[in-house]
């Protein structure tokens, strides 16, 4: 085996592994995920309701029925499966979050004992809300050197690993609703201006706020059964944009800036940044969700059209981690993608 330089503490979430669902009970048992799936949680619910009074469970066809074998919290799970294993294998250290709270570390036990296997070490941590455990990003974030902690967070996750930068308490803690781009920041426009001042002055970088998304969102009964379509807002803004700061790119989802043109390519022209859209087939892995790493690569989603449009573009192979599978099913159900449920301690 050759031994690599360990390159800097990397923290993933974990996942809970538990009795075989359907897809609507899988959501419904999510507590809080985030504001634009709502609607997706009061349908599950719903739907799980209604099966509970009928005892009847309606499938359209013979492979539907045989899908009821499937484990969407196994499709879960073994999507961060793979995003510890890349890591481990690249040299980074992982920490798993790991909660000292005896009935949250029975509920997370299976997959903590699993990613140990894979070479991840436990995190203890305090932190109590099942969902902040699922997307430790939701529970802060870095922006230069100064550390947001959000307001809901019971722990301060990063100063475990030993980080000793400043901390704030702010919305913007909530990770996914602003990201780094190195001389700036682009931030989610459901963010308020006080807050945005805040970001401003604490880290001395310009904040941008840009539109929130909108977008269809499926709740399906199974992989291949859809059953309801709906226009949500998506909130989370490293869902559809982030910057490659080395390389002076900003990479943006293909539909969102068709649909928001002017906004990013105004950014762009004061930023002094090349604009690369994803690939639009590689929508669901989400690849603007990468997660920046300590010693400045990016863990990529295994998104090849997006990644040979970044090459042309300047993006050198040394700048890639790619991931050794796609991550999908956790973007596509709620759970955002790479970097929703990771913490880099760069």
């Amino acid at each position: 085996m050759v031994m690599i330089k360990k390159r800097g503490f990397v923290i993933v979430s974990p996942e809970e592994i538990g009795k075989r669902r359907s897809i609507p009970e899988f959501i419904a048992d999510k507590p809080k995920i985030m504001e634009f799936h709502k609607k997706r949680i009061e349908l599950a619910k719903a739907i799980v309701e209604h099966e509970k009074k009928t005892g009847k469970i309606v499938f359209k066809s013979k492979s539907e029925i045989h899908s009821v074998r499937w484990n969407p919290q196994y499709a879960s799970a073994s999507e961060r499966f793979s995003v510890i294993r890349t890591l481990v294998d690249n040299g980074y250290e992982v920490r798993v979050l790991s909660p000292k709270d005896p009935a949250l570390k029975k509920r997370f036990e299976k997959f903590i004992g699993k990613a140990t296997e894979f070479g991840a070490k436990e995190l203890e941590t305090e932190e109590k809300d099942p969902r902040l455990l699922s997307y430790v990003r939701d529970s802060e974030t870095k922006i230069g050197k100064t550390v947001f902690v959000s307001p809901e967070a019971t722990d301060d996750i990063l100063k475990r690993t030993g980080n000793t930068s400043q901390r704030v308490i702010s919305r913007a803690g909530e990770g996914g609703k602003i990201v780094d781009g190195g001389k700036f920041a682009i931030a989610s426009g459901d963010m308020t201006e006080k807050e945005i001042q805040q970001v401003e002055k604490e880290t001395g970088k310009k904040v941008y706020k840009i539109p929130t998304a909108i977008e269809p969102v499926e709740l399906k009964l199974w992989p291949k059964q859809t059953i309801a379509t709906y226009l949500a807002e998506m909130l989370h803004v490293d869902m559809y944009v982030n910057v490659i700061p080395q390389r002076n790119i900003m990479l943006v989802e293909d539909a969102y800036l068709r649909q928001n043109k002017k906004q990013i390519e105004a950014i762009a022209k004061k930023e002094g940044l090349k604009i690369v859209a994803t690939d639009p087939k590689e929508f669901r892995m989400r690849p603007t969700n990468f997660l920046r790493l300590p010693d400045g690569k990016m863990l990529f989603n295994k998104a090849p059209k997006t990644i040979e449009k970044l090459k042309k573009a300047g993006v050198k192979d040394e700048d890639f981690i790619v991931n050794e599978r796609k991550v999908e099913f956790n973007p596509e159900y709620g759970g955002g993608s790479i970097r929703c449920f990771t913490l880099s301690s760069r």
